[in-house]
């Protein structure tokens, strides 16, 4: 962040923000792969097992990527493709979504343990108490951005950057989807090994999400941009609801999990 706010500073292109952004999870993702790749290697450095571990965990990491990289990109798309108006209003609607997002992450954090890890007796119940869970918690704020976003970056922003009615209802939108497929990939997809399917429904949903993006923004400005990330999401859930449905199609009368 520092040094995208020095070059930002220092030429006024706003590209720059995306690009240190996606580099600094790139290097994330790597260094933490290199490391726990030699946890428990011989004292001597073991290349071959550090990379057998990161190429195992591939479709993980590339999610992550993915992921990061698109989250990364709305704010520099609407400022190629709409008016300098736009581009504020959607970035103050964005400001606040990015911070409510933080109680999806609270919450997918807090079921991460009870939920994914060390398939505890009851897992099946335990899934669908977390997605339970994300899809009250989408509901709420759908209904806090929708009814509260438009006054909210009025006091926050002002007049002039504050976000419309109808960009903020689409942000409503795109926090339940991402509230929801948070907790299909996390705490079901992921549990069950599907992974190709969590990474399948990541790139999807970014490459839908970013033409959305610059089509709708082009031509209805902050709220096209806003509708654009909220197909992106929506086609994310789209995605794992068909992969689930897959599954269980596949298990038949099996249980998909003890």
């Amino acid at each position: 962040m520092g040094v995208a706010a020095l070059l930002l500073q220092a030429t006024g292109n706003i590209t720059f923000y995306p690009i240190c952004l996606i580099a600094a999870t790139i290097g994330g993702v790597l260094v933490f792969s290199w490391r726990i790749g030699r946890i428990g290697s011989r004292p001597c450095f073991d290349t071959r097992r550090v990379l057998k571990t990161m190429w195992g965990d591939r479709n993980a990491a590339l999610t992550v990527v993915a992921a990061g990289t698109y989250s990364a990109t709305p704010v520099a798309i609407m400022g190629l493709v709409s008016p300098f108006s736009a581009v504020a209003q959607f970035s103050s609607a964005d400001k606040l979504y990015r911070i409510a997002s933080f109680s999806i992450q609270v919450l997918g954090n807090s079921f991460q343990g009870w939920v994914a890890e060390d398939r505890p007796v009851g897992i099946s119940r335990r899934m669908k108490a977390s997605l339970l869970a994300h899809s009250v918690l989408g509901l709420c704020g759908f209904a806090g951005l929708a009814l509260l976003g438009a006054p909210l970056t009025h006091l926050l922003f002002g007049d002039e950057i504050a976000a419309t009615e109808l960009t903020a209802i689409w942000y409503g939108v795109t926090f339940a989807a991402v509230s929801m497929n948070t907790s299909m990939g996390r705490h079901i997809l992921i549990p069950l090994g599907r992974t190709n399917i969590v990474l399948a429904s990541t790139l999807t949903g970014a490459v839908f999400g970013v033409v959305a993006m610059a089509v709708l923004g082009l031509k209805f400005g902050s709220s096209g941009g806003a509708a654009g990330l909220a197909i992106g999401e929506i086609v994310v859930c789209l995605v794992q609801v068909g992969g689930l449905i897959l599954l269980r199609r596949r298990a038949r009368s099996t249980p998909l999990v003890p």
